[in-house]
């Protein structure tokens, strides 16, 4: 009897694992509020840019304000431009809307210091996928692609 009990455990473990899974994938991202709160702060990014061809240093700062600036700073990889950096900022406005983080682009800074506004205000709106204090993932609207930001340990 005992062998039975332990089949039948057994059984619904192995069975209902997958849709457990599948339930936590399904559950809903908390409110917009609840969002927000926990994406506001600093994020900084490394990664590399045309197949390895630059690397990219950014640091975004979803600051409380509803303010938002990202520096970036590309460094060529590769010949013919080995070495060569670009150094750029933009300014503008974000919130978290039907779980989306959709950040305005107002003004944008060049390597020179110069801030120009823009003539019209560049809108991304980027599906968040999931938020933790320590790593937001979302949909990246130019490239469709899941991308991660990822804070310190």
């Amino acid at each position: 009897m005992e062998k039975i009990y332990l089949m039948v455990i057994s059984s619904l473990l192995f069975n209902c694992g997958p849709v457990l899974q599948a339930q936590e994938a399904q559950k809903p991202l908390p409110s917009d509020n609840a969002l927000s709160e926990k994406i506001g702060g600093i994020w900084p990014f490394e990664g590399d840019l045309l197949n390895g061809n630059a690397h990219r240093s950014a640091r975004i700062n979803l600051a409380t304000n509803s303010q938002y600036t990202i520096e970036v700073k590309d460094r060529m990889t590769e010949r013919p431009a080995k070495g060569e950096e670009s150094i750029r900022a933009s300014l503008g406005t974000w919130l978290v809307k039907d779980g989306c983080l959709v950040m305005t682009k107002l003004k944008m800074r060049s390597g020179d210091g110069d801030i120009q506004s823009m003539s019209k205000p560049e809108v991304s709106t980027n599906r968040i996928v999931r938020a933790t204090d320590k790593q937001l993932v979302f949909i990246y609207e130019l490239t469709g692609r899941e991308q991660a930001w990822n804070r310190g340990n």
